[in-house]
């Protein structure tokens, strides 16, 4: 077993994946999801922090 932690993007994407898929909270929902409907792709960004210099990542490189 990895013991590897869950970054944000894969967190993202699970409950993406699962959420689609689980059961209503009840028989007789009040809402309505079209089967149509597309759920958006997971965006992060991962910031690093440099100790040394007391600094994170730029904003120029952080992704648009």
């Amino acid at each position: 077993m990895s013991s590897k932690a869950i970054r944000e993007y894969d967190a993202k994407l699970l409950l993406a994946y699962w959420l689609a898929r689980s059961p209503a909270p009840s028989k007789s929902p009040s809402f309505d999801v079209s089967k149509g409907f597309v759920y958006p792709e997971p965006k992060v960004a991962q910031i690093s922090w440099d100790a040394e210099t007391n600094t994170i990542t730029p904003d120029t490189q952080l992704p648009s």
